[in-house]
Order: C-alpha cells, then structure tokens, then sequence
C-alpha cells in the first residue's frame, strides 16, 4: 500500500535520553488544531531537542505569534516519543480519531546503504503495522542517483526518459549494480510491509536528483508488483520544478 504523504500525518521519534510525554507536551497548548497536525520541528531528532519542544511549546501557550510558527514550522508532524513504543502508542490513540500516521526516525543520507536497508528491515518489522517512511538516498548509492539524473536532464525528453527507463542501462557496471540493489533493497522492504499489514511511503522530495528517485521508485514498484496480482496507489512527480503534478 501507498499513501500520499498528504492523507498522513508524521510521528517522529525525538532523541533524547530522557522521556518525552507528546500527549501532556502537546495538550499543553490547549489548541486541538495543533495537537492534530503538529509538533515542534527537525530539532527534534538532536540531542536536547526535547528541551527545545517543550521551551517552543511552552512560549506558544502565551503567545499567539509563537504558536503560529510552531504550527507553520510543524504542519503535519506530531512527536509520537523517545522510543518505537511510544509512537505505536501515540498512532494508535491517533487512529481512534480517524488521524492515520507513519513513523519516521530516518536517514537523510546513508554512508552504509546496506546497513540503513538493515536498520530499516528492524523498523518496519518492528513498527507493528505502521506506514513507514523510506527516503531514496538512505537506501541507493548518491553518486548512482547523481549520474542516473544528470543522464536524465540531458536527454531530449526528460520528463520521457525517467518513465521509460532505457537511461539505465547507459550507467557505469557499477552504477547499474547500485541500481538494482536498490531496487532489490526497496521490494524487500515493501515485502516485509506487506507481510507486517503496514506499508511504506516512498518519500520523494523535489531536489535535483528527483528524476532519478522516480526512476528508482517506479523500478521497484513494477519489481514488487510483477511477482503477484497486486495493484499500487497513485505515484505523483513534480515535472520541471513546477506546480503541475503527472499521476501514473
């Protein structure tokens, strides 16, 4: 299953070596709008961003002018807690109110693509059913996706040539094999959702790399799908930088 990152809302897990209490933290505010879709932002995966939240929250239960950054700063983000089990707690009291989550303590980058494939093997195994989050150079090669993008933009058709695929074969050896381990890494993933009853979001951003994730993406989509009668949601592509979105 695959969800538009719009219909969810994010619990990420804050690190810190003390507890963090998202539900007193939040309702501390006294406002239902931003305990729905909000938290108080990336700082939050640092060390001492615990202190941090519960400052910022703190200022917005007295100023107006602080609430409405910690909303626009946060939208769509709810802290679900220090641990996994405190955000499988948090998406479950959620759900009661219709809210669906994923869980996201992710890698922007990965020096290891094949131990963040392994760390991220633990967390949807682990994750209870959860949608989890998969972010394209935690788990491919960089200098792949730089050389599968800079092949794409320079094409005649770009928007043409992520879809078709053929640029693929025109990477280095290398590259190729970093491509269908990806590939391979992210059908796996998607295997182990399934068999968890959760699923992933393959987290696209626009950046100068997005033809390649696409391309990437849709690989592992069609990969996922050839083995079984499965049928996958709409992927959605920003083409060019631009407002207009290409579903497929």
């Amino acid at each position: 299953m695959l969800r538009t990152p719009a219909s969810l809302r994010r619990l990420s897990l804050a690190v810190s070596s003390k507890a963090f209490d998202p539900q007193a933290g939040l309702a501390s505010v006294g406002t239902a709008a931003l305990l729905r879709s909000a938290t108080v932002m990336s700082a939050l995966r640092l060390p001492g961003g615990t202190a941090i939240a519960q400052s910022t929250l703190q200022a917005a239960t007295t100023s107006s002018v602080a609430a409405s950054l910690v909303g626009a700063a946060a939208e769509g983000r709810f802290v679900g807690g220090a641990t996994l089990e405190d955000a499988k707690r948090t998406a479950a009291a959620l759900a009661e109110d219709g809210i669906a989550t994923i869980v996201d303590h992710g890698v922007e980058e990965a020096d290891d693509v094949q131990l963040e494939l392994a760390r991220k093997r633990q967390l949807v195994a682990a994750a209870g059913g959860l949608t989890v989050p998969i972010k394209p150079t935690a788990v491919a090669d960089g200098a792949m996706l730089r050389a599968l993008a800079d092949l794409i933009q320079q094409a005649p058709e770009p928007d043409a040539a992520r879809l078709d695929g053929e640029l693929v074969t025109q990477l280095s050896e290398e590259h190729r094999k970093h491509f269908d381990d990806a590939v391979e890494g992210l059908v796996r993933l998607a295997r182990d959702a399934e068999a968890a009853g959760g699923a992933l979001l393959l987290d696209a951003e626009m950046t100068d790399l997005q033809p390649a994730v696409d391309r990437l993406f849709l690989s592992a989509l069609e990969a996922w799908a050839a083995d079984a009668d499965r049928a996958f949601a709409t992927y959605a592509a920003v083409w060019k930088s631009t407002s207009e979105f290409c579903y497929f």
